[in-house]
């Protein structure tokens, strides 16, 4: 199901970047993913399935970060379609619309405290933290009005 979503997005971005499945694999073992062949590469994207129409592996966390700093986006960018009216599979019993999907994995990646102190190391700068907190709070008050319109208009639809 995610392998299915991130395995066609890998397809996508290497296509967009007019990267044969050879150059991606160069890649990743530029990266030290020497495992990632190929044809690995070709099976990840094929979703080599069994009998019962399942893959028969699905991709790890390992493949989609290498896969990810391979193809220069982001894991996010990976596991997300780019739809904005879609639905995407979050568990296998459930689906929720693509826009929170992404707003959700975007805001829970990596709690803020750990991003200001990376960038307080990196760079220094007061300023520069403090822009980013600013930003952090401003996505997350979009995100929260995102998920109350999706409350009101459920709310809506149940009332209607």
């Amino acid at each position: 199901m995610l392998s299915d979503v991130v395995a066609e997005r890998v397809k996508e971005v290497r296509a967009r970047r007019s990267w044969s499945a050879q150059q991606l694999a160069d890649r990743c073992a530029e990266l030290g993913a020497t495992q990632m062949t190929p044809s690995v590469i070709a099976n990840i994207e094929a979703g080599r399935r069994g009998k019962d129409g399942r893959r028969r592996r699905e991709i790890t966390v390992d493949e989609l970060f290498v896969l990810a700093e391979a193809l220069g986006t982001s894991p996010t960018d990976l596991l997300v379609m780019p739809s904005v009216d879609a639905t995407h599979p979050v568990t296998p019993n459930r689906q929720a619309p693509m826009q929170l999907v992404r707003a959700w994995l975007d805001m829970h990646m990596v709690p803020l405290d750990e991003v200001i102190e990376y960038w307080e190391r990196m760079q220094g700068s007061d300023e520069l933290a403090e822009d980013l907190r600013r930003r952090w709070y401003a996505e997350q008050d979009a995100y929260q009005r995102r998920v109350d319109g999706v409350r009101l208009l459920r709310e809506s639809r149940a009332e209607g």
